[in-house]
């Protein structure tokens, strides 16, 4: 608790800091002054001939630091022009260039609205003697606001009644008035970088209407590597996800609301317990080590973003290709997710809460025997291996249930409260922001909760100078009881409860808990919650500070330093119980757990971006140093005295004492640049390099050099291109090579190990030994990934429909991993060594479409992906990396070359042996009728080892999401469905339950055989000869292909006239769920089974140990701004 507060009193002191600096800069908090005027006297020069007008708007925009905001029907920008100016006033500029077209602007803060008053036709004048002349042009008076997301109005929007060429704009403050035919119907509403809407006008005659901001604008800016760019200039595979999107889901980590959302990038929960890691891939397993991406928080890379608060996120962009990430290097080989989070607006103070509660449960529950059904069953194994009958099992149907199914399992409370405060003005923003998240598990003794604080800042101090600081703390808890250890499925909460049989009574005569006495091996569930609690913690602090000079026009420089610290500890006692031979602890124990993390690195770059006529030139030089402490620090005592209430690590036995720990450091040091060029918003061109210096290598290996090159063509800015139906046809391609170094610290360093204690001499006495470790590795180098991708961006129907697809090849070589030495080397782990290569391939879709049918706003897309994996080369031929299921398992998992990586290796299953006479003509001679019949894969007559072979894959060919929106009136409903087709999994809950009689099983073994012809599939029971059946085979493999309803949330917002009485802004309410529907074949518990971290292996995926489930959530939020 002490640390806690001294972390609460840290950020104290360094809240302050930003509040200092608003008092010594007053000028901040004040609303900002009209600079209209000052914005049109910035001098420009240029000269640009016979471009059109497009184009030269985009160069006055990048040159003058402006933004232009119009719409395409009202300004002719396919008009060929030719500017010439020399030192010349914007505004002056502007009337030369745009008052010849017709065209006027206004000024809006940073923003030039450009606009074209479009008269009313004007009624004809009736003739004398004709008395319906004056019904033939009749009209109807129409007026309103346009407002913008926020509610405030929006000026220069495009009012046009369609069909005709009657129109207007809307004023400063959004309001429109519109003469409309009485025969005509709809007007159309439209604003460059806001969603089209059309409204049907024969209701009313006043209409005030909001637009949504359209997220897949061409100019929008997406964030890439050390800087910005804007969306039509990208050449590379890059996605993006919006802050909105990801806080529609209950999940504690960013990370995890990226499932589903963006097209190669697969993220699968390793767990269902809160506050539990997820593996996240993209373009594919890259390594047969940590291929995790590398995650980019605000310009810091950071090796992990669990303690990132969700609602803190503007937007995640995701660089998936080499061209897009090579400029990070040695740590991009994995692909890079940059996370931008939110920041001040200029503006008046806005203060918003965001607040939801809900109850989580498990979705599915396993539908197991019955006393009866097990007495009856359990008598059958006995009577199949000429057994006697247990006398307490003689009468089944006298047997009283128990169900132990339920013991663990709990319907557990969600909450997350969010309290911010943004605003500023045009000389700093600032953003402030409180969060506590608490998640109960389904499952007992399980939770995770976490306090979150941040603020983020900007000053500028002149005109050409800013700084700024972002900071944050954390501090979270994560509860857990043991249930998960191990790699066996007995020590598994989820699990335990199915497995025990229910013939035995959950507590004993005395009330202690009991244990079966069928199974040596039995575990209580209750046994493991209320003896095994214990709590996780981590303090984390990120402190990120930047300054940005502008030196001359186009040329600023930007330096930043951060340092992040992470400190997980845990003191727990555990007490002494004993509930059966198995499961006991003979003494009580007090243990002592400490990890600290430290991490800094600071990042200078320049840039410098210039116009010359049609060519726009950005290019960038950094220089970057990174460092990593890491020290962990373990220690117990056990037999502490009953008579002690508050137990400390001196409280034990100081002949007990147990102590160890850890320490290492890395360095990382790294050049880089970068050039982007482009001609006419036509032609793209990028290229990246970096040098990367890294501790991890020898002298002679320590450097590794990484380019890449990339180019787009947009044809729709050809002049030759004509068309109403294609609004972008754009094609880009990119080659980059990335290092990875993503490897244990000093693994060219030989490694030796204490504790070696020998005794010799005269006389004999105890002397410290030392003994060789690992062997080190001088000539070990960078893992190298050479990625081509090839990809093409379509807009269609105005860019109502946009379609995006991208081919991607990847080649990972000289990856690093142990091989194998002879067992007289001594050594008790081989050494690293470069020895490996993969390749990974396939295409990505993905596609959106949007469109407003007069109040009724819809917005559907979909992603979806083929990815192929395949090992080409592990060094010495035959070599092979292999997982083990359980402990005395043979291995179920394979590595090897021409497969892909994490296979399951076993003996294919052919169905059961029906009769003796199948037995003797079988390659089983010891098998009975019954048994499993397993293919003699090498025909030699016996099955063996060598009859192994790949019986499945986890690897899905194809994941896919589908997003929906709806908006109606007040109303929005969204959903998004995720999916994975073509996994496959091993069910070693089905070795486990199925597999031996003295466990509790599922209702299918009801199915089994008991004699010729009655089942192929499920073999006889037996209690003594059941190895002949649970041996690794693809019996236990099955279709892990599911669909899920993964987050649908229904929104109502009130009517801004309906708040203004209570001072609020905008209020909505909105009933949510999360993993509402699962459609899968699969019959365990859950279909998601991601990497089992007991398993210390990152190729251990797809078994199924009695994985944690994923929870079905129901909420109800709030969200309020004043």
């Amino acid at each position: 608790m002490e640390k806690v507060f001294s972390y609460l009193k840290l950020w104290g002191k360094i809240l302050c800091l930003p509040l200092l600096v608003a008092l010594l800069l007053p000028s901040t908090t004040m609303a900002a002054a009209n600079n209209h005027q000052e914005l049109l006297n910035i001098r420009v020069s240029l000269e640009i001939r016979d471009q059109n007008v497009k184009s030269v708007l985009q160069i006055i925009e990048k040159q003058a630091d402006v933004r232009f905001s119009y719409s395409p029907q009202i300004v002719p920008i396919k008009k060929i022009v030719s500017v010439k100016a020399n030192n010349k006033r914007l505004g002056d500029l502007l009337d030369d260039l745009l008052l010849p077209l017709n065209v006027k602007y206004l000024v809006s803060g940073n923003q030039i609205i450009l606009q074209k008053e479009i008269k009313p036709v004007p009624a004809s004048q009736p003739k004398a003697g004709t008395a319906n002349s004056a019904s033939i042009r009749a009209v109807k008076g129409i007026s309103g606001t346009v407002k913008d997301e926020k509610g405030e109005g929006l000026p220069g929007v495009s009012i046009v009644v369609k069909g005709t060429q009657i129109g207007t704009i809307s004023n400063v403050d959004g309001s429109y008035k519109l003469e409309v035919p009485e025969d005509k119907h709809v007007i159309a509403f439209s604003f460059l970088g806001y969603l089209p809407l059309e409204l049907d006008i024969r209701t009313a005659t006043s209409f005030d209407v909001a637009l949504e901001p359209d997220t897949q604008t061409l100019d929008d800016v997406v964030v890439i590597g050390y800087g910005t760019q804007k969306k039509s200039d990208v050449t590379g595979s890059v996605a993006t996800v919006s802050g909105k999107d990801v806080v529609k889901t209950t999940a504690a980590g960013v990370d995890q609301a990226l499932q589903g959302r963006v097209a190669g990038v697969t993220v699968t929960a390793n767990s269902g317990s809160p506050g539990s890691a997820v593996t996240v891939k993209v373009r594919g397993v890259g390594t047969v080590g940590n291929s995790s991406p590398l995650y980019v928080v605000d310009g810091v890379p950071l090796s992990s973003i669990l303690s990132l608060n969700m609602q803190d996120v503007e937007s995640i962009n995701i660089l998936k290709d080499a061209s897009a990430s090579a400029i990070y290097g040695s740590r991009a080989a994995n692909g890079v997710v940059l996370i931008t989070t939110k920041q001040g607006t200029s503006g008046k103070t806005q203060i918003s809460y965001s607040g939801s509660i809900g109850v989580q449960s498990s979705w599915k529950k396993l539908d197991v025997l019955n006393a009866q059904q097990w007495a009856t069953l359990y008598n059958e194994a006995s009577v199949n291996d000429g057994l006697p009958i247990n006398p307490e099992l003689t009468d089944p149907a006298s047997l009283p249930s128990y169900d132990w199914t339920k013991l663990a399992y709990q319907n557990g409370v969600i909450q997350n409260h969010q309290l911010s405060v943004a605003g500023g003005s045009d000389k700093g923003k600032y953003y402030l922001s409180i969060n506590n998240l608490k998640q109960d598990g389904i499952i007992k003794t399980t939770g995770y909760e976490r306090l979150s604080l941040r603020s983020n800042n900007s000053y500028k101090l002149t005109d050409r100078i800013e700084v700024g600081s972002s900071l944050s703390y954390s501090h979270s808890t994560r509860t857990s009881s043991g249930g998960e250890a191990g790699i066996e499925i007995d020590n598994r909460l989820a699990y335990q409860g199915y497995v025990m049989d229910p013939v035995t009574a959950i507590y004993k005569a005395d009330g202690s808990e009991n244990t079966s006495p069928y199974r040596t091996n039995s575990i209580s569930p209750l046994v493991q919650m209320n003896y095994n609690k214990t709590k996780a913690y981590e303090n984390y602090l990120y402190a990120n500070g930047f300054i940005k000079i502008d030196l001359a026009e186009g040329l600023f420089l930007r330096s930043n330093y951060a340092v992040t610290k992470g400190d997980n500890f845990g003191d727990n006692f555990l007490p002494a119980y004993f509930a059966s031979g198995y499961q006991s602890r003979k003494v009580n124990t007090y243990s002592s757990n400490r990890a600290t993390t430290t991490y800094n690195v600071w990042t200078s770059t320049l840039n410098y971006a210039k116009d010359f006529n049609s060519h726009h030139l950005d290019a960038m030089l950094g220089y970057e140093t990174q460092a990593t402490k890491y020290n962990f620090i373990t220690a117990s005592r056990n037999d502490i005295p009953t008579s002690i209430t508050n137990p400390t690590l001196g409280s034990g036995n100081i002949g007990s004492a147990s102590n160890g720990g850890t320490q290492s450091a890395s360095q990382l040091i790294s050049f880089f640049g970068r050039v982007n060029y482009s001609f006419d918003n036509r032609y793209y061109v990028t290229a990246n390099l970096r040098r990367d210096g890294s501790s991890r290598f020898g002298p002679s290996n320590k450097w590794g050099l990484f380019p890449s090159f990339a180019a787009g063509w947009d044809i729709t800015n050809e002049k030759f291109f004509h068309s109403n139906l294609i609004n972008l046809l754009k094609l880009r391609g990119g080659y980059g090579e990335i290092g990875n170094q993503n490897f244990a610290d000093y693994a060219y360093f030989q490694t030796i190990s204490t504790g070696s204690n020998v005794t010799f001499g005269s006389p004999e006495i105890l002397n410290p030994g030392l003994a060789p470790q690992s062997q080190g590795n001088p000539n070990l180098k960078w893992e190298t990934a050479k990625s081509t991708n090839i990809g093409v961006d379509i807009g269609l129907f105005r860019n109502q429909l946009n379609v995006t697809a991208d081919y991607f090849v990847k080649y990972t070589s000289d990856m690093i991993l142990r091989l194998p030495v002879v067992d007289i080397v001594g050594l008790v782990t081989p050494p690293y060594q470069n020895a490996g290569k993969m390749k990974n391939s396939g295409v990505e879709l993905s596609a959106n479409y949007r469109k407003d049918f007069g109040g009724l706003k819809l917005d559907v897309g979909g992603n979806i992906s083929f990815i192929r994996n395949k090992v080409m080369n592990l060094g010495p031929a035959g070599n092979s990396i292999q997982v083990k299921g359980l402990i005395n398992y043979a291995p179920i998992g394979i590595t090897q070359v021409g497969g892909s990586v994490g296979s399951f290796i076993g003996y294919r299953a052919d169905g059961l042996l029906q009769t003796q006479a199948e037995v003797d003509a079988s390659s089983q001679p010891t098998a009975k009728p019954g048994d499993v019949k397993y293919v003699d894969i090498n025909k030699d007559g016996q099955i063996d080892g060598s009859d192994r072979t790949i019986i499945g894959s986890p690897l899905p060919k194809a994941t896919y999401g589908i997003n929906l929106g709806l908006e109606f009136k007040n109303f929005d409903l969204s959903a998004l469905f995720q999916g994975s087709q073509g996994n496959q999994i091993y069910s070693l809950v089905d070795y486990a339950m199925d597999g031996n009689v003295t466990t509790n099983s599922t209702t299918a073994i009801l199915n089994r055989w008991t004699g010729p012809g009655t089942s192929n599939s499920i073999p006889r029971l037996t209690r003594i000869y059941n190895g002949q059946n649970v041996m690794p085979s693809s019996r236990f493999v099955h279709d892990g292909s599911y669909l899920r309803l993964k987050n649908l949330q229904l929104g109502y917002n009130f009517k801004p006239e309906l708040l203004q009485a209570i001072h609020i802004e905008k209020l909505r309410l909105y009933l949510g769920a999360q993993n509402l529907l699962t459609w899968t074949k699969y019959l365990g518990l859950d279909p998601e089974i991601g990497n089992d971290p007991n398993a210390n292996s990152p190729l251990d995926l797809g078994m199924d140990r009695g994985t944690y489930p994923q929870a079905r959530a129901f909420l109800v939020g709030l969200n309020v701004t004043f």
